[in-house]
């Protein structure tokens, strides 16, 4: 899946468990590109996101980047405001009810 498909994939949150949490999200860069590039640096295949990150603090973890990795799931924190702006930059909106491949 590319970068742009994962960011509107809503994944369930039972995937993220403190094992597969990781703290490293320095590959979240400043544009979409950027990200793209550095996921196929480490051989991330970006999977989806999920909104509803258990047993975490919601004021500063709200969304939840997932990605596979030799055929594990992993999660990172990705901050709800980098997302939107990925959204913008990629879709010219963050809304996902106006994003049609949020809808498929």
């Amino acid at each position: 899946m590319e970068f742009r498909d994962a960011i509107t994939n809503c994944v369930n949150s039972a995937m993220l468990t403190y094992e597969n949490h990781n703290t490293n999200n320095s590959f979240l860069g400043a544009s979409y590109r950027m990200v793209d590039r550095m996921l196929k640096m480490y051989d991330y295949e970006p999977v989806g996101i999920s909104k509803n990150i258990p047993f975490c603090n919601h004021s500063t973890a709200q969304i939840a980047f997932v990605y596979r990795y030799e055929d594990e799931i992993y999660w990172c924190h990705l901050p709800e405001i980098c997302w939107k702006k990925f959204l913008v930059d990629i879709y010219g909106s963050d809304n996902l009810e106006e994003i049609p491949a949020a809808q498929s």
